[in-house]
């Protein structure tokens, strides 16, 4: 009888037997769901292939090149051993945390044109509140960074058909690149990352953002130990922080600069405009957070973990707190607030449910209301200022320069916004520089003029700044970023500096105004504002080093590098005030109109409410 070899396959190849066993483990791929998987996976990889391409022509020497490449290659093999392990909980879980790593990656990449590195990574985590705005500002890059996330997760996940003996040791290869890469990474403080498979980089700065959080000793915030020995300077000291203002646009430190309300000579109180001043940093919470704590250059972040807040000072004082918050998303805190911090304030008003349009107007009629009360007050101020969008934060009757982006699409948008249709070409920016100039007419022009004619001045001292500056693409460079930026500009950093003083009181601020005109920082403002309210000038400056009036030099620069962790330095830029860009008078067209949408009415003063019952 002959042998039915047909049968005795079939027999003997079933799945629970041992040949059928044998025969599943050296069986190439050859259903069509694992060669959709193979497709899917180097799809993934040739899509995140691009960044490499860029980054490749940017090293300086054959020795990096190469160790890229090495590092690029070790990083793909992680990626295809993570999609062919064995255990569905793995794949599922390096899937999930590729997909993360890939949406924060690419979505920052696509939306500032540049790649991410630690620090950026720990402001995104800053700024997390703010996520609901950043979707509407780029929706478009976050967008295309989702597909491709979902790529990555789909192809990671799929049931790969890999050999039992071989896939059980896969799952070995993406912990040990991930390890490697975060090594790397903690090495080079935090940079090193550009250009390499999307799918790793935002997995190793969370694992170095977990290692220093761990590592970092505990600190304990202190108590104020300073006493003060004289009265505040005056009832109430006004600490106003407005909101991505470039110094060289207000008509205070350039003849083409936009009206400012500053440029006056009133009777009851004396300007000192100290010109362009260098900002702490880039970034709206890492300047807050240093002005409310007083960091130096040489220790802020120490300074900042554990030295008393502002207000915990105005309070000993015996000053009443106040904290006027025109940015404010309901429920959270904003800019690094913490909820130690957050009790120290006696009267805190959020404007977060109020329109954008009207918000800053309406901290102004905060300030005046404050002024006239008898209470000694100490009160700190952030206001929506020209934070994009700012197509739709200023009235119709203040749209003095045109043509204008197109309004009507971001009123009730304070940070961020979609920007669909904004190319950020040339053409988009020079309409984007005339809605941002109309933007500081009414938020920081029409505020001091609200200021000026109702606040009591003879009362009252003001110290008025912003954040950090704006990168406005002046010069026809491509992108769509305003700050914030890996490599910055000085604009970014470039804010005005100005104080307002009863005209009876007895200062050196107009003197030491030109003495530093264009020549000091953030830096000198704590100092300056412990003394305002009577702590003695020595003690204070032994521990938060010179004032505003002091004649030694500062040095004038930012910090563009803030989160430096690791034995990574911070960087510092000093400001050259010949070099910060100034407004284009090209950009305003004599009779072009503007394209609008619809229109942004204008309201009245009797409009704009009063919180203050």
């Amino acid at each position: 009888m002959g042998i039915n070899s047909t049968t005795l396959t079939n027999e003997n190849t079933e799945p629970g037997s041992a040949a059928g066993r044998h025969a599943a483990q050296v069986a190439p791929p050859t259903n069509v769901f694992a060669w959709v998987k193979l497709f899917l996976v180097l799809l993934a990889i040739a899509v995140g292939f691009f960044g490499a391409i860029d980054r490749i022509p940017m090293l300086d020497s054959t020795a990096s090149a190469a160790f890229f490449v090495f590092l690029y290659s070790l990083l793909v093999i992680g990626f295809i051993a993570a999609a062919y392990c064995q255990p569905f909980w793995l794949r599922l879980l390096l899937g999930v945390a590729f997909a993360a790593s890939v949406q924060f990656y690419e979505g920052f990449r696509l939306a500032t044109s540049t790649w991410p590195n630690y620090d950026s990574f720990v402001i995104m985590l800053q700024s997390m509140g703010f996520a609901d705005n950043a979707w509407d500002h780029h929706r478009v890059p976050i967008l295309l960074a989702i597909g491709h996330a979902l790529l990555v997760l789909i192809a990671v996940v799929m049931r790969p058909s890999t050999p039992r003996r071989i896939a059980r040791y896969l799952g070995l290869a993406p912990l040990a690149a991930i390890g490697i890469l975060s090594s790397i990474l903690y090495a080079r403080g935090g940079d090193g990352a550009n250009g390499l498979p999307p799918s790793f980089p935002s997995i190793a700065f969370s694992t170095i953002h977990i290692a220093d959080k761990i590592l970092s000793p505990a600190m304990e915030r202190q108590e104020v130990k300073l006493k003060a020995v004289n009265r505040p300077i005056a009832q109430d000291l006004i600490y106003i922080v407005d909101e991505s203002v470039l110094a060289t646009y207000l008509d205070i430190n350039h003849p083409d600069g936009v009206y400012s309300g500053l440029d006056r000579n009133p009777q009851t109180a004396t300007i000192s405009n100290f010109g362009i001043a260098a900002s702490i940093a880039l970034c709206s919470a890492s300047v807050n957070y240093t002005l409310r704590h007083g960091g130096l250059r040489d220790d802020y972040a120490n300074m900042n973990a554990t030295l008393p807040s502002i207000f915990a000072y105005a309070q000993s004082a015996g000053m009443h707190t106040v904290y006027l918050d025109g940015q404010g998303i309901e429920g959270k805190y904003s800019n690094l607030m913490y909820q130690a911090e957050f009790e120290q304030i006696d009267y805190h008003v959020s404007l977060h449910e109020h329109p954008v349009l009207l918000r800053d107007q309406m901290l102004a009629r905060e300030i005046i209301n404050l002024s006239q009360d008898d209470k000694s007050s100490f009160i700190f101020v952030n206001k929506v200022g020209a934070h994009f969008p700012v197509q739709d934060k200023y009235p119709d009757s203040h749209l003095t320069y045109q043509p204008v982006s197109s309004r009507g699409n971001y009123v009730n948008i304070s940070d961020t916004g979609s920007r669909v249709g904004f190319s950020g070409d040339p053409e988009s920016w020079r309409l984007y520089r005339n809605a941002y100039r109309n933007t500081l007419t009414w938020n920081t022009g029409h505020f001091f003029d609200q200021i000026f004619e109702e606040a009591d001045l003879q009362n009252s001292a003001i110290i008025y700044t912003a954040d950090h500056g704006q990168r406005l693409h002046e010069d026809g460079s491509p992108g769509q970023n305003t700050h914030c930026s890996p490599a910055p500009r000085d604009e970014e950093g470039a804010v005005p500096l100005v104080f307002i003083t009863p005209s009876d009181f007895a200062t050196n601020l107009p003197e030491a105004a030109q003495f530093n005109h264009n020549k000091t920082s953030h830096y000198r403002l704590f100092s300056t504002v412990l003394q305002w309210m009577g702590y003695d000038k020595n003690q204070v400056t032994r521990i938060y080093g010179e004032d505003v009036t002091s004649r030694v030099a500062d040095p004038y620069t930012y910090n563009a590098y803030f989160n430096a962790r690791m034995g990574r330095k911070p960087v510092w830029l000093k400001i050259d005030p010949q070099r910060v860009a100034t407004p284009i008078t090209s950009d305003v067209s004599d009779g072009q109109q503007p394209l609008t949408e619809q229109p942004v009415d204008t309201p009245s003063d009797e409009q704009v409410p009063d919180t203050s019952s």
